[in-house]
């Protein structure tokens, strides 16, 4: 009796995360054309790393493997931006988009000698990175007093990115929107970004902070020099966000009193600030 035993050995499914959410995670499956056993794997997040858990199957010379990842928790919103195997001989077939969570591998005689000589199984990984967005911070003044200035900071509590600097008033002018100290930060979805300013002469304005979109600030706008957001997935653009500084104002009236006034006396009284946009004269006729 000739006996013909079918080549096999071990093949692993792994995960590799890239910036993950902590919380996040993914089922790994494999098929095979003789699959007699196939364990999912719950891989964990938490940084860039690869997972400790793997699927695993028998794998057989001259069959092909088929490879699965399917999320659970999806908080950071991945990018698939590589698979890849260890130990074949094979490429395996990808087709390299960032939404396609499959693959397939055609197993050969020499991964399976090559695997069992060694001792080691044949490894494929799905690499997965968590998407980006750009985070803006910039400065308007409203009636601002030329020379002041505001301290400006981003910072992604995750990423540890962050960016800063120093809006001045220029021109005085109603509105006066500070591009020039635009600053931003690539920021992970699914992070918590923390946006501040510090004022030169905080009691003499009022701030507000708004973004847009709209909705991505609780709340929005908050009327505050600190604020938060957590980065959405899907945004098709940056997130821009702007403090908005009101000088504060109110009405200030200049009257005339007259003693023992001659009748036909005079004067006329005027008001002028620093920042004068409206000036009244009023000719205050005597008489007693």
């Amino acid at each position: 009796t000739f006996t013909n035993t079918r080549k096999e050995t071990e093949l692993r499914l792994y995960k590799d995360w890239v910036n993950a959410a902590p919380a996040d995670s993914v089922d790994l499956s494999i098929d095979a054309t003789n699959d007699d056993l196939n364990v999912p794997a719950d891989s964990g997040a938490g940084g860039t790393l690869t997972s400790t858990a793997y699927a695993t199957i028998t794998v057989y010379a001259g069959e092909t493997v088929s490879f699965e990842e399917v999320f659970g928790t999806n908080i950071g919103s991945y990018d698939v931006t590589d698979f890849s195997c260890v130990g074949a001989e094979n490429t395996p077939s990808w087709n390299g988009s960032p939404t396609d969570t499959t693959a397939t591998l055609d197993v050969t005689a020499v991964d399976v000698d090559a695997a069992n000589d060694s001792q080691t199984p044949i490894a494929c990984t799905f690499e997965n990175t968590r998407q980006t967005v750009r985070v803006e911070l910039q400065k308007q003044w409203e009636n601002g007093r030329i020379g002041d200035t505001a301290d400006l900071e981003l910072a992604g509590l995750e990423s540890l990115n962050t960016a800063t600097s120093t809006s001045i008033v220029i021109t005085g002018a109603n509105p006066e929107l500070d591009t020039a100290t635009k600053i931003w930060i690539t920021a992970w979805v699914g992070e918590t970004v923390d946006l501040t300013e510090k004022l030169n002469a905080p009691a003499d304005y009022d701030s507000e902070l708004s973004c847009v979109p709209q909705g991505v600030l609780d709340p929005d706008p908050t009327e505050d020099v600190t604020g938060s957001l957590v980065v959405p997935a899907d945004l098709e653009g940056p997130i821009t966000c702007t403090f908005t500084n009101t000088r504060k104002e109110t009405e200030l009236r200049l009257y005339k009193d007259w003693v023992n006034a001659a009748p036909a006396d005079s004067v006329d009284l005027s008001i002028d600030a620093t920042n004068d946009d409206l000036n009244v004269p009023a000719d205050s006729g005597a008489g007693g």
